[in-house]
């Protein structure tokens, strides 16, 4: 009934695709390294607006969520509903605490 650790790795080979990491790798890399740009890019102009380094780190944080959502929206047709409450509510929470606590998160 139960497979040889021999049995079940000849299995996986031949179910599993082959590993395309030399293409895979580099584009990782290019894409992380762009995301980078962005997000530095959008915390220096956050900065440039008189946010401090925290407050521009949070906003940065939020429009690149926002941003991911837009491109998964348009990518796949439906928005992105995996988002944990508890990020959501981070996100409200900042957003919260930057316009003085007047905002309540339920």
């Amino acid at each position: 009934m139960g497979k040889t650790p021999k049995e079940y790795n000849k299995m996986l080979r031949e179910s599993s695709p082959p590993s395309q990491s030399a293409k895979t790798l580099p584009m990782a890399f290019v894409v992380g390294g762009l995301i980078c740009v962005v997000g530095q890019a959008l915390t220096d102009w956050y900065g440039s607006l008189g946010l401090t380094k925290d407050e521009a780190g949070a906003w940065c944080s939020v429009t690149l969520v926002l941003l991911f959502a837009l491109a998964f929206h348009f990518s796949h047709g439906e928005f992105v509903t995996f988002l944990p409450k508890s990020v959501t509510t981070a996100i409200g929470m900042g957003v919260s605490e930057h316009l003085g606590g007047n905002v309540s998160i339920t």
